[in-house]
């Protein structure tokens, strides 16, 4: 271990120390399309080497302090076939290259996926992969990542407050609440949930105006994520600057009063990148009690001491300061879902991260990476609901982990090959408190819990993909994690501890029918670790029982084609069957749960046909339970049917541009209660939740230093609701029909 530490730290002095300029010279372009418009974001990459950017509105790029010699440039961006260049570089001088981009309608062929650490193209990856990039994102209109995240065939977004501030996502009927049974990674590394593994509750969610693409990977393997990964991962990659420096101001406003104002600017010169951005969402809320505002600054530096390192750092400060409407009956509900129960709640959050981290390409069969990652993250929620007096419940969290891997890609036996290590170290604490307050308003009053919880986790994996022929590619691996956990409680005084660990595997094959069709299977074991409230629940102690971590059995299997420039196709079909599934009997928590969840996933895209694209999903899914008296019952909060739609016209202008975008999005019945009660009970707590369909529309007009677009959700005014929660006492609404106008500023 201090050997691996002492390699880090010598790696990130090596880095930062200072390079002759001599030997080194620059490659300046253009990237158009097969007309002779330019290509505004696409990828530049250097083979082999750290350096890449972006182009302008222009369709320029430059490439600054490159070491003189060979070198094979890639441009590339969705909507358009990948090309490649190869240049000269010499000391001194700048070499002039152009691209020009022939368009290809389909989205997954040219996509590298970055959460893996192998940056794998999506269609050749073992598994069911969807990206939403940059241009979805920002013609979507979405003020935060509910609002574009159920696009993706399977996703299930629970909408706690019509705010999108509090996350619930679920995947292949995994339970969506506070994230707790999915992965969610910012820039492929940095896990954003409470802790990592004692509680991954969130209550906090990058903002999508900080988001390049997003990344979905269900069915994704354990042995490259770990634990809570058996569902799926969700990779949120952050937005760098572009070559041309730009300064953006973002102003909208809309329905319940809501204002969101972001300032960001950001560049790239070669040398150094960077992007820094500043975020305030305000609003009242479409409910009574549900006023609420954030904020959000970010700096994203990054910097390549030669052409073959980069160093990135990311600094982010986060606040939140918002009313809690909470549930309602049923009666309620029906006749007036815009009030509320909690007259005094009041949530408060503030969290601030940090990541430093370090690439070096040693040659082309060799790279090192290593993240230092940590956060400070304070939650503070007042809850009186009908009561005279509040409870605080009070969370400081603290963490702290290093990731670090090495890829390995020479070819072995004439067969290509591509093999990946990592390591993760992760501790973490949170300090917990409740104090009863005397009244509905108080802050302060008497502690009635306080305990301190802490973690450490550490895992290892090794992962290879290898081509037997050249139409197949056979892909194992394995993972050992080790979690341990420690409770220090001060109100009951006494001290416990547990240990857990894990070793699991994955095997996957993708096999070639064609150079634009795939066929791939997987299987795997997967893990979750018991939360660190269940495996130190005082009855567990005192009877000796030691919980060991939930684990599953996967199956899943696909195919997917892009045989024509109009036509992609998808489908997967899949089975999770989980064991040692965590159930309480008379206060003592054990291993004798389980579940069985199978579906089908299908994604088909057509277009561009004289301006118009259009895309179609459906998911059939089934998730159960296989023990105890509920068996056969279907999960809550798992729906059985899942589907999405959406139509894209591009008017016919020059030098500028017009989109109309309309997203409809079908969500089956669930159910909120394993007994699957049917008829709403009074209080709205139980009770099926009824299927609803959302239809949605944008409209933009860009020019190339402005621009103004106008949302409309829930366009038809359905009347719905996506939860019942016995937390929060009953039923949460959902809003009506709403709107977002703005404007955009470039400079």
């Amino acid at each position: 271990m201090k050997k691996y530490l002492l390699h880090v730290l010598l790696g990130i002095a090596y880095a930062t120390s200072t390079f002759a300029q001599s030997d080194k010279g620059n490659i300046m372009g253009s990237v158009k399309d097969k007309s002779g418009k330019p290509v505004e974001l696409a990828n530049i990459q250097v083979e082999k080497t750290a350096f890449g950017t972006y182009t302008d509105e222009s369709g320029k790029f430059l490439l600054k302090n490159i070491q003189q010699g060979e070198y094979t440039i890639v441009a590339f961006i969705i909507g358009f076939e990948p090309i490649k260049q190869n240049v000269s570089v010499k000391a001194g001088e700048t070499t002039m290259i152009s691209f020009n981009l022939l368009e290809k309608v389909h989205k997954l062929k040219e996509v590298n996926i970055t959460s893996t650490g192998i940056k794998g193209e999506i269609k050749d990856i073992p598994g069911t992969v969807s990206v939403i990039d940059a241009k979805q994102i920002q013609e979507s209109g979405a003020q935060n990542i509910g609002q574009i995240i159920n696009r993706v065939p399977g996703v299930n977004y629970l909408d706690e407050d019509g705010r999108g501030l509090k996350p619930n996502i679920g995947l292949r009927g995994l339970d969506p609440l506070r994230n707790r049974n999915i992965l969610v990674l910012m820039d492929g590394k940095f896990p954003i949930g409470m802790t990592y593994y004692g509680d991954p509750a969130s209550y906090y969610m990058t903002p999508i105006q900080s988001v390049d693409r997003i990344e979905v990977i269900k069915g994704a393997s354990p042995v490259l994520y770990g634990g809570y990964s058996v569902g799926g991962v969700v990779n949120m990659i952050t937005k760098k600057g572009k070559y041309t420096p730009e300064t953006k101001a973002d102003v909208s406003i809309g329905s319940f009063n809501s204002l969101n104002a972001q300032l960001s600017t950001g560049g790239n010169n070669g040398k150094l990148n960077y992007m820094i951005s500043g975020l305030r969402r305000q609003g009242n809320g479409f409910r009574d009690r549900s006023k609420f505002n954030v904020n959000d600054f970010t700096i994203n530096l990054g910097t390549r001491p030669d052409s073959n390192s980069e160093i990135s750092l990311y600094l982010n400060g986060f606040s939140e300061d918002s009313e809690t409407p909470g549930g309602l009956t049923q009666a309620q509900y029906d006749a007036d879902p815009t009030q509320s129960q909690h007259t005094s709640d009041q949530f408060y959050s503030k969290r601030f991260s940090t990541a430093l981290s370090y690439k070096v390409i040693y040659n082309k069969y060799h790279i090192f990476s290593t993240s230092v990652y940590g956060n400070y993250f304070v939650r503070d929620w007042w809850i009186a609901y009908k009561n005279p007096t509040t409870t605080g419940y009070l969370r400081d969290i603290h963490a702290i982990g290093n990731v670090s891997d090495y890829n390995f890609t020479k070819d072995l036996f004439k067969r290509k090959n591509s093999l990946i290590a990592g390591i993760r170290i992760h501790t973490d604490r949170l300090d917990n408190m409740s104090i009863a307050g005397a009244n509905k308003e108080s802050r302060t009053g008497t502690i009635t819990a306080n305990d301190v919880n802490t973690s450490f986790i550490y895992e290892g994996y090794i992962y290879d993909e290898f081509c037997i022929t050249k139409y197949l590619t056979l892909a194992p691996g394995i993972r050992y994690s080790n979690v341990s956990y420690k409770r220090n409680d001060f109100v009951k005084k006494r001290n416990d501890k547990m240990n857990s660990e894990a070793f699991v595997y994955s095997g996957g094959l993708i096999y070639k029918l064609f150079e634009h069709s795939r066929i791939y299977a997987t299987v795997s074991r997967g893990f979750q670790p018991p939360t660190l409230n269940s495996a130190l629940n005082p009855g567990n102690i005192d009877a000796g029982v030691d919980l060991k971590p939930e684990t599953s059995m996967n199956y899943e299997a696909g195919f997917r084609t892009d045989p024509f420039n109009w036509l992609s196709v998808n489908a997967s079909v899949y089975r999770m069957d989980f064991t040692n599934k965590v159930i309480s009997e008379s206060g003592i928590n054990k291993n004798a749960g389980g579940s069985y969840h199978r579906g089908i996933e299908a994604e088909i895209e057509l277009g561009a046909w004289k301006g118009i694209s259009c895309f179609a999903n459906i998911t059939l899914q089934k998730a159960t339970f296989t023990t105890g008296a509920d068996s056969g019952k279907v999960l809550p909060n798992a729906p059985q049917q899942l589907a999405a739609s959406g139509i894209r016209y591009k008017f016919p202008f020059e030098n500028q541009s017009l989109i109309l975008n309309v997203f409809n999005n079908y969500v089956g019945k669930q159910y909120s209660d394993s007994k699957n009660t049917e008829a709403g009970t009074v209080d709205g707590k139980n009770g099926a939740v009824p299927a609803y369909n959302i239809m949605n529309a944008t409209l933009n007009y860009n020019r190339k230093h402005w621009g103004v677009y106008l949302n409309i959700n829930n366009l038809l005014d359905e009347k719905y609701f996506t939860l019942r929660w016995a937390s929060w006492n009953g039923i949460i609404p959902s809003p009506g029909r709403n709107f977002i106008v703005g404007a955009q500023l470039k400079f």
